[in-house]
């Protein structure tokens, strides 16, 4: 284990859980607990399921249909309703615990292999809409008819739809929707008009987000967001009134 010593004297332990503890691959791309505390942690080569000591493991069988798609599982979503949502580098699968099988769901249904198959970022808001970040577009998905509907974007006075990359969607205490767009930085969701529109934050340097890749997103306390590029940290004030 790994110890931290803080200025206030308290001490944070950090153990690795690796190969020969049972993790199928070390490259982790996310990890959900769910309400039976079992955690779901998806990697480069599996879906595992950890029990606080042994893991099982979900991969693809290319004999079995109902299996788990593409071995790279890169975002996970539990809902409010216990359905079990996974973003592969082939389709967004959708799982069923109680016989252990997968179901896929392509967002681009003409081309199996296009881009926008590769989901890279589930998120449910407190709407119960299903938000899904891909290789290509951000969707949303209706679970109950499996349906992708592709979201536009505000472009000068036009609207187009999204074909950026997602890695990142999230809702702030003020029910606000923002994502991360591959290169156009910032984008917020504009329920009147049913569309993204490009956040154009105030800085010494005009555009600082545009041609970054933000990875995360985070709300603080204050009302601040945090958010994680490829180029460094950088803050927004979203001036709540």
């Amino acid at each position: 284990p790994i110890l931290l010593s803080a200025q206030t004297d308290k001490k944070f332990y950090f153990e690795n859980i690796s190969i020969p503890d049972g993790l199928s691959n070390t490259q982790v791309w996310d990890i959900k607990q769910d309400k039976y505390g079992f955690l779901w942690i998806g990697t480069q080569d599996g879906l595992n399921r950890y029990d606080g000591y042994n893991f099982k493991i979900y991969k693809n069988d290319p004999e079995d249909n109902s299996s788990l798609p593409n071995n790279q599982v890169q975002s996970i979503s539990i809902d409010k309703d216990g359905n079990f949502l996974l973003g592969t580098l082939s389709g967004l699968s959708i799982f069923d615990r109680v016989s252990g099988t997968f179901s896929l769901h392509y967002p681009d249904s003409n081309d199996a292999n296009s881009i926008s198959n590769n989901i890279t970022k589930i998120f449910e808001d407190s709407q119960g809409r299903i938000w899904i970040g891909t290789g290509r577009g951000l969707f949303l998905f209706n679970l109950e008819q499996k349906k992708f509907s592709l979201t536009e974007i505000k472009n000068n006075e036009n609207t187009i739809p999204t074909d950026g990359t997602v890695f990142s969607i999230m809702e702030t205490t003020a029910n606000e929707i923002y994502a991360g767009y591959l290169f156009g930085g910032l984008i917020k969701y504009n329920e009147t008009l049913n569309l993204f529109e490009l956040i154009e934050g105030k800085s010494e340097k005009k555009d600082p987000l545009k041609g970054n890749l933000i990875f995360n997103t985070f709300e603080d306390k204050t009302g601040k967001l945090w958010i994680c590029t490829n180029f460094g940290l950088f803050t927004y004030c979203l001036l709540y009134t």
